[in-house]
């Protein structure tokens, strides 16, 4: 299993979200909008094992490309993102 999962590597990067939505169709409610975009999405958590996972650079890096940082955080920081955010 990747770092990041590909389900939520592809939903954080994706072209299409709620404000993107929104802007498009600023009278439709928010709710709606987010259930058109989600709503195939499971609501469930995977299975994740969690102990000494050693990530490489790569994983690292896509933990960066998933968050909207002013700069590069430290490693230790993104492996503490990913395991408390169990992506």
């Amino acid at each position: 299993m990747p770092f990041i999962s590909d389900k939520v590597y592809q939903l954080v990067r994706g072209k299409e979200t709620v404000t993107s939505a929104l802007a498009a169709s600023p009278r439709e409610p928010v709710e709606s909008i987010a259930d058109k975009l989600y709503k195939h999405h499971k609501h469930e958590l995977p299975n994740v094992k969690l102990g000494h996972q050693n990530p490489t650079a790569a994983d690292l890096d896509r933990v960066v490309e998933c968050g909207k940082f002013a700069s590069r955080p430290s490693d230790l920081f993104l492996q503490v993102v990913r395991s408390y955010n169990a992506c």
